[in-house]
């Protein structure tokens, strides 16, 4: 039998019709109003304080990392890197003038011995993240508690010693933290301390700081109270009666921690990944962060990821980058100043090949601005586009010069192709990075071609962008990926 074949006409009035209705989808962008500035850091990382022990870490305290390594991570700067964590409220600085304190008996119950951090190890971290061009963000241990009391007073005597002896050295370190994910310890049956007593600890930690770093150039920051998705309760109302009756000088940045695809107590399915819902949690908790916190405060996200929890290829793929993108989009589009993803050994790794999420922040410090645009996004099935758009102008311009790029990030949640009708944006050209993957393989594409490190090099590969001087032109998003459009005047 013959293969039938549609008579020309017929098949030039399907794909016009296929086309025309591709075209619901479209997009517009209100450039009368800047939502947010986020940092030059925006896009950050963590190193857990598991790392400090290395039989907890397959990244040990970074000390002797190869030249290749701290040469690829520099490509990612400028960056935070933020070393703390769960396991942060059990070290304690052991140098050579460290006083040095009981643990509460719950915390080494549930984490073990005590974590000790000796000057190797402390200026080993000064110097690797010296080495990639990083800021250091340090954690210090909250839960050292007078006579080792648990709701007792903090005992500051260890921070000082590390503090005096960071001070003393001329080390560079960009801010302080001080505890992690408070509203775990009642129910890790650490401590029941309120957020007004930990915000007296802080109260106590900023007068020491200023005190120690009294004759500093630069004085670090103090940050926190770094709280995740609290029992009972939720970041927003421990951010509020943390601020409460508080002075504005606190804290430099309000810390919160989100993981936008934890639900239950199991690794976020596949099927997560893709649900407009539960992407939207992380847009929620970032906006609910931003206003519990006094208005001319920073807001950070210190930690974070779709899920720390998942595993395997789907850790690494295009399934879990599509949502890291879309968490650090929104993010940005809620008030946040700072993203750190969880953690640094996710996307890069001694003596191994980048994972997928190292290409994709890359582009992003390479395309995305700091300056945030409302998207408004129209059209049958409208939930399964995501949408946002940033520029690289300054934080005060003048609205009738538009001389500047604009990149909009398209993430595509179908499972088939979508067109985008950009709107009434104009511009004499557009670059266009095209994001995709296979599943179950956690190589990526980049506009059809695997980007890739040679071996032992740290000299990037061309990452060639498509061109396209029509600027009126529907874009074409395929299934389940995402798109950085740059528009060029």
């Amino acid at each position: 039998m013959k293969q039938r074949i549609m008579p020309n006409k017929f098949l030039s009035l399907f794909l016009l019709l296929h086309h025309v209705a591709a075209l619901n989808i479209s997009i517009s962008i209100d450039t009368s109003k800047i939502v947010n500035i986020v940092d030059d850091e925006f896009l950050s990382f963590t190193i857990d304080s598991a790392c400090l022990k290395p039989q907890q870490c397959t990244w040990p305290c970074p000390s002797d990392v190869d030249n290749v390594t701290i040469a690829r991570v520099k490509h990612l700067k400028p960056m935070l890197i933020r070393v703390g964590g769960t396991s942060g409220d059990n070290v304690q600085y052991a140098g050579e003038s460290a006083v040095l304190l009981p643990p509460l008996p719950g915390v080494t119950a549930t984490l073990g011995s005590v974590t000790n951090l000796t000057d190797s190890k402390l200026f080993s971290i000064v110097e690797f993240t010296n080495n990639i061009g990083g800021h250091l963000v340090l954690a210090l241990n909250a839960l050292f508690r007078i006579q080792g009391k648990p709701t007792a007073e903090w005992d500051i005597r260890n921070a000082r010693s590390l503090l005096r002896a960071l001070a003393d050295a001329n080390a560079s370190v960009h801010a302080f933290e001080l505890g992690n994910e408070p509203g775990y310890w009642p129910s890790n049956h650490w401590t029941t301390l309120t957020p007004s007593q930990h915000a007296a600890d802080f109260v106590a930690l900023r007068n020491e700081i200023r005190m120690v770093f009294e004759n500093a150039s630069t004085k670090p920051l103090l940050v926190g109270p770094d709280v995740s998705m609290c029992p009972g309760g939720g970041v927003a109302s421990y951010v509020s009666e943390f601020w409460l009756n508080q002075p504005l000088d606190l804290v430099d940045a309000t810390t919160v921690h989100i993981y936008s695809l934890i639900t239950n107590s199991k690794p976020a399915p596949y099927s997560y990944f893709y649900n407009a819902t539960i992407l939207n949690l992380a847009r929620e908790q970032a906006r609910a962060s931003k206003a519990a916190t006094p208005w001319d405060v920073p807001m950070w996200v210190g930690e974070g990821s779709p899920d720390w929890r998942v595993t395997g290829d789907l850790g690494h793929n295009i399934t879990f980058e599509s949502a890291y993108v879309d968490m650090a989009a929104s993010i940005a589009l809620e008030g946040g100043q700072i993203f750190a993803r969880q953690c640094l050994n996710s996307v890069v790794n001694p003596g191994e090949d980048v994972q997928a999420g190292y290409w994709v922040m890359l582009l992003w410090k390479r395309l995305m601005g700091r300056a945030v645009y409302n998207v408004t996004v129209e059209g049958v099935n409208k939930e399964l586009l995501r949408a946002y758009c940033h520029t690289n102008m300054a934080v005060v311009y003048d609205s009738q010069d538009k001389h500047w790029n604009m990149t909009i990030l398209l993430i595509n949640l179908a499972e088939e192709a979508t067109f985008v009708n950009l709107g009434e944006q104009t511009c004499a050209t557009r670059d266009e990075y095209h994001v995709r993957g296979v599943d179950g393989n956690t190589s990526i594409y980049i506009n059809n071609k695997i980007p890739k490190f040679q071996e032992a090099s740290a000299d990037l590969p061309t990452i060639q962008a498509i061109q396209n001087d029509d600027c009126k032109a529907p874009v074409e998003i395929a299934p389940r990926s995402f798109s950085f459009i740059v528009l060029k005047p």
